[in-house]
């Protein structure tokens, strides 16, 4: 929705010749100008949940007077201007957007973009609402095999969180729970601290009132508290 997102491609272009990829819920592409702001980058990852509009409005809640038809349209009409690498993500929630009917409709217009890759992605961490329920493995697997070789499953990949100046163990662990929730384990992966010592800092870190804990699918996250 920035009006000088063509610029701001073609600036960090300019600085860095680290790719630039640009993620979107491709909303806006039926848009000429926004088409052509993005073919300069590198990669372009549109989301893509639902391939009908009952289940389109459902785990979208999208604007009044956005369409799905015209989504898949902008997508399509992209993928013929673009050619460098399309990705496209789709989360999946049990229940929701999982079911034969749905995977098929999905099928179709996957076959009409022409995507580079298929990215499968289900909820693993505490969602904004309460029912969106993950996918196991098994069920994803499914999926990806229906989708054909260009899909992979990406939900379950545990990379690097970052991290910062080694200096204050709290504050880089308040950094990694404010960007999303985090579990104990993730924060001793991404800062290579012992797992007593990450749970050291965030006892400290509950005690100010920064962070607080949910349990989610059996697993406890920390997030930052609403007035941090």
């Amino acid at each position: 929705m920035n009006q000088d997102l063509g610029k701001i491609v073609r600036g960090v272009k300019n600085l860095t010749s680290v790719p630039v990829a640009a993620l979107t819920n491709g909303s806006l592409l039926l848009m000429d100008e926004v088409r052509e702001d993005l073919l300069e980058a590198d990669v372009v990852l549109p989301s893509l949940d639902a391939a009908t509009p009952r289940v389109f409005e459902y785990i979208n809640r999208p604007f009044a007077s956005l369409g799905l038809n015209q989504i898949i349209s902008g997508l399509v009409q992209f993928r013929k201007e673009f050619r460098r690498q399309l990705w496209l993500e789709i989360v999946f929630c049990r229940g929701i957007n999982d079911g034969s009917e749905e995977v098929e409709a999905l099928r179709k217009a996957i076959e009409r973009i022409e995507p580079d890759r298929i990215q499968l992605n289900t909820p693993v961490r505490p969602p904004a609402e309460e029912y969106a329920y993950p996918l196991v493995f098994d069920q994803l697997e499914k999926i990806r095999r229906t989708f054909g070789d260009k899909a992979e499953i990406i939900s379950e990949v545990a990379g690097p969180l970052g991290c910062g100046d080694d200096s204050d163990k709290d504050a880089q662990i308040f950094e990694l729970i404010r960007r999303r929730p985090c579990t104990a384990e993730d924060i001793s992966r991404a800062l290579e601290m012992n797992l007593n010592e990450v749970m050291k800092h965030l006892s400290r870190l509950a005690e100010k009132g920064a962070i607080h804990h949910r349990m989610y699918q059996h697993h406890c996250y920390y997030e930052k508290t609403l007035m941090t």
